[in-house]
């Protein structure tokens, strides 16, 4: 049957284009609320806590089925054992190709044109100076050095 709800974490880390719960709610024609750090569930419904920016809080009620983002503080994180980390180690890794899943990869939607390593970044650069002198040097890299400002 179909899920009361669905657990998506708040955004990715690369970008925070916080897309996946909203894209998959509305794909679902589900209700969503993002970056949910408290969660109560009673009487088919939701009450979400999450955080609004500036320390504020937002409480919202939704029916059920929804789609949850969660955040920091949702749930306590449960962390392995070390003899278990150790019995991991041991685990065989299974290698499997998308005929042995089942998937034709004719019919992919999605074509792999490229992929090249991250170029690397340098290093941190300390401003030194007066409040003033060292805004006036953070635009500077920001325009000259980095060109993300015209």
């Amino acid at each position: 049957g179909a899920p009361d709800m669905i657990f998506t974490g708040k955004g990715s880390v690369d970008t925070e284009s916080f897309q996946t719960p909203y894209r998959l709610a509305q794909l679902l024609g589900m209700p969503v609320v993002n970056e949910v750090s408290a969660l109560e569930v009673a009487d088919g419904k939701a009450l979400a806590t999450r955080e609004a920016g500036a320390g504020e809080k937002q409480v919202i009620e939704m029916a059920l089925p929804c789609v949850i983002g969660a955040t920091k503080g949702l749930n306590e994180p449960r962390y392995p054992k070390f003899p278990d980390i150790m019995k991991a180690k041991k685990k065989e890794i299974k290698a499997v190709t998308l005929g042995d899943l089942g998937v034709d990869a004719g019919s992919a939607r999605v074509t792999l044109v490229k992929l090249e390593p991250v170029p690397e970044r340098s290093q941190a650069k300390m401003l030194e100076g007066s409040v003033d002198d060292q805004v006036t040097e953070l635009i500077r890299v920001l325009k000259e050095d980095e060109k993300v400002l015209g």
